[in-house]
């Protein structure tokens, strides 16, 4: 496709990137290159791009496209009604601009309210174009106009043949593209944004009652708040209008058409200018006006939405250990669902969380028999409603797990009066227990929980080679003997547990896919398997679910939906592609996102390894049915292949820079498995020796990246909030307080922090940093933990408010107060060391000069042993003071054998402090 330099500037412009690269970059995808692909193989030809700014131009190419398309069909439907002139369609093909190009098709719509090719519009034309040409000065040009009606109907008298001209004169200026840009941008500036409830449907939600009777400026409501109204508008909740005083208008158009203040037509002229604007103009120009806006809200919607996907996708997980998934449930039963370390499916139980106590102690015993049975050590739980009753349950059932208490409700019933603070005592009989102690909420928060599989993941000991269809609830007969003996060796690990965010977990239960793995399974139960897999790989579950039931925004339901697939699309694959696919293990919902690769070519790489075995090269990919070479080329980088031949397949290396590898490791003397992840050997090379036209610097860094980072996995480090156990409720807090939680969702105007109460509380964005900020996402994200300040509280409607910056200024406070203090201690003093801190320097020694007993001593020492003796000396010391103690040392140093300048040098040093 051509492009001119007009386009290229305008998509430069909006991209904020010099042409040269937006060049590159639309080069790269006319050729079917994927940004991914750009991204990490094409960095030389892009100038090390950044992948947000390439997937900027490729949303800027894309929306180019579909204007050309639309300018394709705009001169089609009017070269069909024999209307297209030369001028008209130079005007369209340089046209850069959709609210323009709509502007000059606006004439030419069939239903719009343009000339029609009626005998009597026709007829008069000729004097509605007189009107506005106003030359009317004398009477001489008077009699001509008058001459001009005469020769009208003579049906009709001089004043209907006015009106029917100041009509037609009203539809020609509506179709000015120029008045029109006029009036739309006017109504953008100056006008207003009116909202109220529609009449046909109440409403009983409270933001949407904020909402009505709503009044602000247009250029001054924000994003967020326009996305919410046009979200209640298409619930049919809200009516929306747009106004701005005619007055303004009137006036900025009477200043574009009047050309001659003198001419007796300026009267018809300023007729003609209402009735256009009035009936033509203004209802018209209003739906422009909200699509207009709907598109603004809907853009950044769709940031918001992209960027809480990407850190969902990215959140850290954990790996290697069973994992109890609960889907609770407030009027129904809770289930329980156990799943291995690799994602099966163990078993599961329904719980009542309602029951009364004797009952909650017979769950608390199904709970301990499935730990103890398959040793789990992490407890997932979905958000949503009940999410907090069945939190409690296990926070309470870990304050006994952690404990010396007994499971065994029927035996034992002394067993409530031990101690429940005594984390290491655990059941008689020499149980097992963990070096940490329980947190306050009565977890053990494992900080060693990382994302890679290489440091801190929780080593599992999982012996699940019991029989999976023994009683749910009980333990076994000779254990529970053991137990009433006092025999038995209950293995207590550390647990920890979290509210996972259940976005997806609907869809997936209904999915064909769910179905067919799980045919015996009711929905819900579905839903506890897919919240404890998510635990182990967020990015691996969520890839199962359509894009249409992914919900992370709450006006997501109001956006374009074809805009809404294209971007969540785009940020699947940017996820996947950042970290590799297993190309033996990954699913086929995980394979279509790769680079180069779609649902179709996914299918037949799963078929292909089921029937031929695991791939042991990358080249075997091209033996997959559908695989070209360009495809090859474009997914290979990203298919990654454990215990190959091959050590550089387990890379992101692409096999096209497998030489340019294997000069490094022969120039290193090392072996291509010595190299993989070798940092301090790989930082003793230089690039410029291995660049060359094919393969330049900035290629040679991701190659060195690729080569560090083989095997790892860039996902952070999985850390839970300290969450306190005493808040349960909105009425349990305070102003004032500082509390820890984490980020689940974040808006334009701000985000909304779980700190394990019943609903979460919100951070505005002015609350977020004392610095200026253009969006929440330069501080926060999904998933981080904060320390927040409360605010405000509203205990009627329960909303609470939170702050940031009020943290992060009270830290800065303290940090100052420390800066204060003596940063020695008196104990640390020893008289052979010279200390300083930073308000009090160390005596500069200058001068020396004998003592009675022939040691070298500096002058200072003399004047400070008098100032002691004088009154300025009998200061009162300061509590703990620090007393500097000048050592005695000799400062004479030998520079016969010195060069000129190392002379100069010492005696700088020596003079060093004097003015």
């Amino acid at each position: 496709m051509s492009l001119n330099s007009l386009v290229l500037k305008k998509i430069a412009k909006e991209s904020k990137i010099p042409v040269k690269q937006v060049l590159a970059v639309i080069q790269l995808l006319e050729d079917d290159n994927s940004v991914p692909f750009i991204n990490y193989y094409r960095k030389d030809l892009t100038d090390n791009l950044a992948v947000t700014k390439i997937q900027r131009v490729a949303t800027s190419y894309r929306d180019h496209k579909a204007l050309s398309k639309r300018k394709d069909l705009i001169l089609s439907r009017i070269k069909d009604s024999d209307k297209l002139t030369d001028s008209l369609k130079s005007d369209i093909l340089s046209c850069h601009d959709k609210a323009k190009l709509e502007d000059l098709y606006f004439p030419f719509k069939p239903n719009g309210a343009s000339l029609t090719n009626s005998k009597r519009d026709i007829e008069l034309l000729p004097l509605a174009k007189y009107i506005l040409k106003q030359v009317l000065e004398n009477d001489s040009s008077e009699n001509e106009f008058q001459k001009m009606l005469q020769e009208q109907d003579s049906s009709l008298n001089a004043e209907q043949v006015i009106e029917e001209i100041l009509s037609v004169l009203a539809k020609l200026i509506s179709e000015n593209p120029s008045i029109r840009r006029i009036v739309r941008q006017t109504t953008l500036l100056e006008g207003s944004i009116f909202t109220n409830l529609s009449q046909n449907k109440s409403t009983q939600r409270k933001k949407d009652n904020d909402l009505s009777e709503f009044s602000q400026p247009i250029n001054k409501i924000s994003l967020s708040r326009l996305a919410s109204i046009f979200k209640a508008e298409k619930e049919k909740i809200l009516q929306i209008k747009f106004e701005v005083e005619d007055e303004i208008v009137f006036g900025k158009l009477r200043k574009h058409l009047v050309k001659n203040e003198k001419s007796e037509l300026c009267v018809y002229l300023d007729k003609a200018i209402r009735i256009s604007y009035q009936t033509l103009l203004k209802s018209s120009i209003q739906k422009e006006v909200h699509d207009l806006l709907k598109e603004r809200s809907d853009t950044a919607e769709l940031r918001i939405v992209q960027s809480n996907l990407s850190n969902l996708l990215l959140s850290p997980r954990v790996l290697d250990v069973p994992i109890i998934g609960i889907e609770p449930s407030q009027k129904k039963d809770c289930r329980v669902v156990v799943i291995n370390k690799d994602g099966t499916y163990l078993e599961h139980f329904s719980t009542n969380l309602n029951s009364s106590k004797s009952q909650l102690k017979v769950e608390e015993l199904k709970l301990f028999s499935l730990i103890q049975k398959y040793q789990v050590r992490v407890i997932g739980i979905a958000s949503g409603v009940g999410a907090r009753e069945a939190d409690r349950f296990v926070k309470h059932f870990f304050k006994k797990y952690h404990s010396d208490l007994s499971f065994d409700h029927l035996e034992q019933k002394d067993a409530g009066k031990k101690s429940i603070d005594n984390v290491r005592d655990l059941v008689k009989g020499g149980s097992e227990t963990s070096d940490l102690p329980p947190t306050q909420n009565g977890n053990d928060i494992i900080s060693g929980i990382e994302s890679s599989s290489e440091t801190g993941k929780i080593k599992s000991d999982n012996q699940n080679g019991e029989n999976k269809d023994s009683k749910i609830g009980t333990l076994p007969a000779v254990l529970l003997d053991k137990m009433k003996q006092g025999k038995s060796k209950t293995i207590r690990k550390r647990i920890l547990s979290l509210i996972v965010n259940k976005v997806g977990s609907k869809a997936y239960s209904r999915s064909k896919e769910a179905r067919i793995e799980f045919t015996k399974l009711d929905l819900r139960t579905r839903e506890a398997v897919f919240i404890g897999r998510r635990l182990q790989d967020p990015l691996a579950e969520l890839v199962k679910i359509p894009l249409k039931d992914i919900n992370l925004s709450e006006n997501q339901s109001s956006l374009d939906q074809s805009k809404l697939n294209y971007a969540l699309e785009t940020t699947f694959r940017s996820c996947v592609n950042f970290l590799g696919v297993n190309a033996n293990h990954a699913s086929p919902q995980m394979l279509q996102y790769v680079s180069g690769l779609n649902n179709v070519l996914a299918d037949n790489l799963v078929n292909f390894r089921t029937m031929n075995g695991p791939f042991t090269d990358r080249n075997q990919l091209m033996s997959v049915p559908g695989f070209t070479k360009s495809i090859f080329q474009q997914a290979s980088g990203f298919l990654i292949i454990q215990n190959g031949p091959c050590p550089l397949d387990k890379t992101k290396v692409h096999p096209e820079s497998y030489g340019i590898v294997q000069k490094i490791a022969e120039s290193l003397k090392l072996d291509l498995n010595e190299i993989l992840g070798n940092r301090s050997k790989l930082n003793e090379i230089k690039l410029v020796d291995f660049s060359d036209n094919n393969c330049g610097i900035s290629s040679l860094k991701a190659i060195k990246l690729g080569l560090i980072t083989a095997g790892t996995d860039p996902r952070t480090k999985f850390v839970l909030p300290n969450f306190r156990p005493e808040l349960t409720s909105v009425s349990d807090l305070t102003e004032g307080t500082v509390l820890e939680g984490i980020i689940t969702s974040v808006t334009a105007f701000g985000a909304f922090v779980d700190l394990g109460l019943q609903q979460d509380a919100l951070l505005h964005i002015s609350e977020l940093s004392s610095q200026f900020l253009t969006h929440p996402t330069e501080v926060v994200h999904i998933g981080k933990l904060v320390k927040v300040k409360v605010l405000g509280i509203d205990r009627k409607t329960k909303r609470i408010s939170l702050s940031l910056k009020a943290v992060q200024q009270r830290a800065r406070a303290k940090r100052r107060e420390i800066n204060k203090k003596p940063r020695f201690k008196e104990s640390i003093l020893k008289p052979s060391k010279l200390l300083s801190s930073k308000k009090e320097k160390p005596i500069e020694i200058n001068k020396t000069k004998i003592r009675p007993d022939n040691q070298l001593v500096s002058k200072n020492v003399f004047s400070s042993e008098k100032k002691k003796k004088s009154k300025m000396g009998r200061r009162k010391p300061l509590k703990k003071s620090v007393r500097y103690v000048m050592p005695e040392v000799d400062y004479t140093p030998d520079i016969s054998n010195l060069s000129f300048s190392e002379k100069i040098e010492v005696l700088k040093k020596k003079f060093e402090g004097i003015r």
